[in-house]
């Protein structure tokens, strides 16, 4: 592949990934496809998917934080709330 670029194209790959380098979630994605892969392989149809060797948490629990909740995290950090004072 490398030796069918361009090297104006190299460049602009090499600007692009400056600038936006590759992310965890990409890293993580690959190393889970390959590790399923290596898996279905070896141990044949398990049942097992990509999504079952990723390190990252991909669950979506669905639960919102409350402002009262929010505020008290801040606070033992050492937060302060400020409040408009019309209220």
């Amino acid at each position: 592949m490398l030796s069918e670029m361009t090297s104006s194209e190299l460049a602009q790959w090499k600007r692009y990934f400056t600038s936006t380098p590759f992310s965890h979630q990409l890293l993580d994605a690959e190393f889970s496809a390959l590790n399923s892969t290596i898996v279905s392989l070896v141990a044949g149809e398990c049942g097992l998917s990509a999504e079952d060797f990723s390190l990252l948490d991909r669950t979506d629990t669905g639960k919102t934080m409350t402002d009262e909740l929010l505020m008290s995290v801040a606070e033992s950090m050492g937060g302060e709330r400020y409040v408009p004072t019309d209220r």
